[in-house]
């Protein structure tokens, strides 16, 4: 199937040179048919510059716990592998990196509202919970936890 290129007779620019418009939330909207076409929405504002600031806290001192265990045993440990991934060709090296280098191999951090608190109440969070049950209705069961970390200038990763 072949797609088509459509381009503006006045400008010259086509759809490709168009920015992509992603869904928002925003209050009053029929979200639920948006979220429905899309699957997906972005929903700003939900947390507070601060709250977004303690999670990233939050986040890197899991990854600090990690690596002190690693630092201890020179093992990753099997009571770590459900939380924390590397990237695989780091597994198994010397403990050459620190500080910033080493937070960075870190990829995934699993059941983070299974493993640490902090997680599990902000997954409670009103705000959270208001959006997601107008989309997904009440009485819901999380399934997974998960926080997928991207260093500055890795790149787009195609899914």
């Amino acid at each position: 199937m072949e797609s088509t290129i459509l381009s503006c007779s006045s400008c010259g620019t086509t759809a490709e040179d168009q920015p992509r418009v992603y869904p928002e939330w925003v209050d009053g909207n029929d979200n639920v048919a948006i979220f429905s076409r899309e699957g997906y929405m972005i929903a700003r504002g939900i947390l507070t510059i601060d709250e977004v600031e303690t999670a990233k806290l939050q986040i890197s001192g899991v990854v600090k716990q990690w690596f002190e265990k690693y630092d201890a045993t020179g093992e990753e440990g099997d009571d770590w592998e459900e939380v924390a991934n590397r990237l695989p060709e780091l597994q198994g090296k010397p403990k050459d990196i620190t500080g910033i280098e080493a937070e960075l191999t870190i990829r995934k951090l699993f059941r983070m509202c299974v493993h640490f608190e902090y997680f599990a109440t902000l997954c409670r969070h009103p705000n959270i919970v208001r959006i997601i049950n107008q989309l997904l209705g009440p009485n819901l069961k999380l399934v997974q936890s998960m926080a997928l970390l991207k260093p500055p200038g890795s790149g787009e990763k195609k899914w």
